[in-house]
């Protein structure tokens, strides 16, 4: 016979959600089992809630394995934007860099060397283009463009002339600067006494707008010993050497040496007391 009593009894607990069999079609642990494993945590029993009693209701198997499902599904939507906790505006925040710093000046030209400090400075002589002296250093030797021959401001340098003999015919010339006061050019050649010719060595110098040039002119014969006189100018001596000079005119000496050949080497000098880059020629002659 039909229990209604039994009947809602029944309809309240599956309305209810649990686990208990139908006593009509169930054993008693079935329902049990199947309940047990519905109730496991979240994490565990996705794969094992459906297992029940080997007679076990359909209804307590889906209840165990969506209970599962739902657990493992559990992690919130937030927690996968907390792994990449750095916020967007953390990276903004640091401070913005500076600008590069500008390029420094430039540093000063060199000052420029002193107009007269060359130790050679004020010798008569433009040292700067022969290294002598620095540029700048020699300005007042430098002052002028000597074109002549340089380097001749004593007898040891003297620019050579080569060599003549004391024949009338055999004369030469020189062409060379008086660049100052200090300007002292020596020349030397060789005068060869050759029989039939009178040795009379003589120079003069020509030099257009020039005033107080002393010319000189001094023999030297060798270790047999030198004899000089004066046939115009006055007598004066340079280290060793025997000479004669004269102030705007020219001089001739007198030479004899030991033996019966009179040849001999002489040196010439020019220079002006207010010289002021002249040119001159000198002529010469033994």
């Amino acid at each position: 016979m039909f229990n209604v009593t039994k009947f809602k009894s029944l309809v309240a607990i599956l309305a209810a959600g649990g686990g208990v069999p139908m006593t009509a079609c169930s054993s008693g642990d079935g329902g049990d089992s199947g309940g047990a494993a519905g109730s496991g945590s979240g994490g565990e029993a996705s794969g094992g809630g459906g297992q029940g009693g080997a007679s076990s209701s359909t209804g307590g198997a889906a209840g165990s394995a969506q209970a599962g499902t739902s657990s493992n599904a559990g992690a919130p939507a937030g927690g996968g934007a907390g792994a990449g906790g750095v916020p967007a505006g953390g990276a903004a925040g640091a401070p913005p860099m500076g600008g590069a710093g500008g390029m420094g000046g430039s540093g000063g030209a060199g000052g420029t060397p002193g107009g007269d400090t060359c130790a050679y400075a004020f010798d008569g002589e433009c040292d700067e283009p022969s290294g002598t002296c620095p540029p700048g250093t020699d300005t007042f030797d430098c002052a002028c463009t000597d074109t002549g021959p340089e380097g001749n401001r004593d007898p040891s340098m003297a620019t050579d002339l080569g060599q003549i003999t004391d024949c009338d015919t055999d004369a030469s010339a020189v062409d060379a600067v008086m660049a100052n006061a200090a300007d002292v050019d020596f020349f030397r050649f060789t005068g060869q006494d050759v029989f039939g010719c009178l040795v009379d060595p003589r120079a003069a110098v020509t030099a257009p707008g020039a005033t107080m040039v002393d010319l000189c002119m001094y023999a030297d014969c060798g270790p047999g010993g030198t004899t000089v006189t004066c046939t115009a100018g006055v007598a004066v001596s340079y280290d060793t050497l025997q000479g004669c000079c004269e102030r705007d005119a020219p001089v001739q000496i007198g030479v004899q040496c030991q033996g019966t050949a009179d040849t001999a080497d002489v040196y010439i000098s020019v220079t002006s007391e207010v010289a002021a880059c002249n040119d001159y020629r000198l002529e010469f002659h033994y």
